[in-house]
């Protein structure tokens, strides 16, 4: 990095934007992305010293695993970037697979939209936006090429159902699955209200990261 904070004129930025920029395109293609963040990406993406990778607006999702922390051993049964319904949840819970997890927990988890930037005062004006819409969780950090911006929400909650075998929820008892499914909706609702704001935020700042990208690209 350069002491002005910018490196939007070097062909190892050029590169990146270029390649992730083709990686979201053809995960539109396959249906891979959220269709509610795409206005968000859109926007990013449309300023040069800007590119989105891996985001996410916000997602309810079902997990298993043999032993804590186990990310081989098991992994995600399944997931909705959507309100969903008791049966989907007791669907999900019916798989046969889930038999041999002794850890099977399901959580409501925020919107995250990670992004590089070619200049040191972009990064730090994007925190600053996420950060007044209520992102507190945002952050950079500085790699060889560019500087990485995450933006996260806070709105998460994670519900152990069984733990080391023994069961927490039993998904016979109707009235704690109706409860559980409103508590992960009620969650997810408001991570897909924080990305509205957002999108206005990034509407409304649009022009001035423009001119500032403009500036960047003189260094």
């Amino acid at each position: 990095m350069n002491t002005l904070g910018s490196i939007c004129s070097s062909v190892e930025w050029r590169s990146l934007r270029n390649h992730l920029l083709d990686t979201l395109r053809r995960a539109t293609i396959k249906g891979l992305v959220d269709p509610d963040i795409l206005d968000e990406l859109n926007i990013l993406n449309n300023i040069s010293c800007i590119v989105t990778s891996s985001s996410c607006s916000g997602r309810i999702a079902l997990f298993a695993a043999t032993s804590p922390g186990d990310k081989r051993g098991g992994g995600i049964v399944a997931k909705w970037h959507r309100p969903i319904t008791s049966k989907e949840l007791l669907q999900a819970l019916g798989q046969e697979m889930l038999r041999k997890y002794e850890f099977v927990w399901v959580s409501a988890q925020p919107i995250i939209i990670a992004l590089h930037t070619c200049d040191l005062e972009i990064a730090n004006e994007l925190i600053k936006i996420s950060d007044r819409v209520g992102f507190k969780y945002s952050g950079m950090k500085i790699t060889n090429k560019s500087y990485y911006v995450m933006i996260i929400g806070t709105e998460r909650v994670d519900i152990p159902l069984r733990v080391g075998g023994n069961v927490f929820i039993d998904p016979s008892d109707a009235e704690r699955i109706e409860s559980l499914v409103k508590i992960l909706n009620t969650y997810l609702s408001l991570a897909k209200r924080k990305l509205d704001r957002l999108k206005r935020a990034l509407a409304t700042s649009y022009t001035m990261l423009e001119k500032r990208c403009e500036e960047a690209t003189l260094y």
